[in-house]
């Protein structure tokens, strides 16, 4: 069964440390892909979500022009994860499930394996996709950037809450 990604209904949040200061952000618009999951065999086939940069936020003007400059909106208007390895789908009973993969998150055209475990709920026409995981600039080649004079540290903390609809 295919689902598509429900841009209205996903969200993404992220959490970036500083001395004395916290940076969080998130994401409410701007994503698309889908996900090809078979729950009679408990395997997922491809995941492919796409999120625009451009709607990178943090509520605060100045923030958010230091933030897109650093990732460069203009120049590479998106990141994405694609999957490479499907390792587990558990049924935990009552349509929710404990799934465990891998894959290519692209970020600032920057390509790295990144491994998940995800809880997902299956309603009739829906799909719910909850995931933490900690991303590193470092990881990425990357200095992390100094957003209003202040150095933000190398792990940014990520969750997601990403909704599919069934393809009709």
């Amino acid at each position: 069964m295919i689902y598509k990604v429900d841009s209205s209904k996903s969200k993404v949040e992220f959490l970036a440390l500083a001395p004395l200061h916290k940076f969080k952000g998130w994401v409410e618009e701007g994503f698309e892909g889908e996900i090809d999951i078979d729950f009679d065999e408990n395997i997922i086939k491809d995941i492919e979500v796409i999120v625009k940069t451009e709607f990178f936020d943090t509520g605060d003007r100045y923030k958010n022009r230091e933030m897109h400059k650093y990732i460069q909106k203009k120049k590479i208007p998106q990141a994405s994860f694609t999957l490479e390895d499907f390792e587990s789908m558990n049924d935990l009973g009552s349509n929710k499930y404990d799934v465990s993969l891998s894959g290519i998150l692209k970020f600032m055209d920057i390509e790295r394996d990144l491994v998940l475990n995800i809880k997902a709920t299956k309603s009739e026409n829906r799909l719910i996709a909850d995931l933490n995981f900690e991303w590193s600039f470092k990881n990425y080649g990357l200095k992390p950037p100094q957003i209003l004079f202040i150095k933000v540290k190398d792990i940014v903390k990520i969750s997601a809450h990403v909704e599919f609809e069934l393809e009709k």
